[in-house]
């Protein structure tokens, strides 16, 4: 049910973000000013998405994933553990901050939190621990293909 509404609010945030059209100058600053002055976690997430997606900038990008991340904006936590995975290499602080998002993420059911923490696990040589987390990703979204693909393959 969890992963339902996680799914249908990244939906909402989406059509929400094509609607209004960021670019084309859509309410920037209430949307900030709700982050920023309301610690509004899913404020925080859409000016994470526009830094990301619109504006290419990670850099700027990560710091509202980390609030919206603080703010228990589960998928914030995922996109944030991305933008940091992607600075370091296996073993670094980097992935290992990265898994922690990834974890917290997992544990609030999410299926791409626990899929990104196996891939983590992964590429660092932990098979076993891995297809663990491929198969609760996959248990937790029945569709989630890789996710399914992933911990079948592993569990051999």
């Amino acid at each position: 049910m969890k992963q339902l509404l996680y799914t249908l609010a990244g939906l909402l945030l989406v059509m929400s973000v094509a609607a209004n059209g960021y670019g084309a100058g859509m309410n920037d600053e209430k949307i900030l000013k709700s982050c920023e002055e309301d610690k509004n976690a899913f404020a925080c997430f859409e000016v994470g998405e526009k830094y990301r997606v619109l504006d290419r900038d990670n850099k700027n990008a990560l710091i509202y994933f980390e609030k919206a991340c603080a703010g228990d904006h589960i998928l914030g936590c995922v996109h944030q553990g991305n933008l940091v995975q992607n600075k370091g290499q296996q073993y670094s602080k980097h992935w290992k901050k990265a898994s922690k998002l990834f974890k917290k993420a997992c544990d609030a059911d999410l299926d791409a939190g626990c899929f990104n923490l196996g891939t983590l696990y992964y590429r660092e040589g932990r098979a076993k621990k891995a297809q663990k987390f491929y198969q609760k990703a996959c248990d937790l979204n029945k569709d989630h293909a890789a996710a399914c693909k992933n911990a079948k393959n592993l569990k051999r």
